[in-house]
């Protein structure tokens, strides 16, 4: 089942722009697995405005929504990606938070830090 789910995520991760719309959309349904899987294309589609529209994941009752979505946040590489990561720790269950925060002391972008 997992192969078939990560098969048809790159399938549609090669759809590019036009994904990015459907993609976006998911991150507010109902379902936990389809938030999930939104959270992976939009991270597969580079989504410009990623963080924008990964924020409510992390607020998800589900822990591997949350989890869906922090990897997005590791995998991109954007440059605010600490800043995020860092905003999303309240939220996050332990184990999440744990490694958000091995995440942040490794980050290069220590601009989350307060002074």
């Amino acid at each position: 089942m997992a192969t078939n789910r990560l098969a048809l995520i790159r399938l549609l991760s090669r759809i590019g722009g036009a994904g990015l719309t459907a993609a976006r959309k998911r991150i507010a349904h109902s379902e936990w697995y389809v938030v999930r899987n939104a959270c992976k294309i939009l991270s597969e589609l580079k989504d410009p405005e990623l963080f924008l529209h990964l924020a409510p994941a992390f607020r998800h009752k589900d822990e591997r929504v949350q989890k869906a979505a922090l990897q997005a946040v590791r995998e991109s590489r954007l440059a605010d990606a600490a800043a995020v990561l860092a905003g999303a720790l309240p939220f996050l269950p332990r184990a999440l938070q744990e490694e958000a925060l091995r995440e942040l002391a490794f980050h290069k972008d220590k601009t989350y830090c307060p002074t």
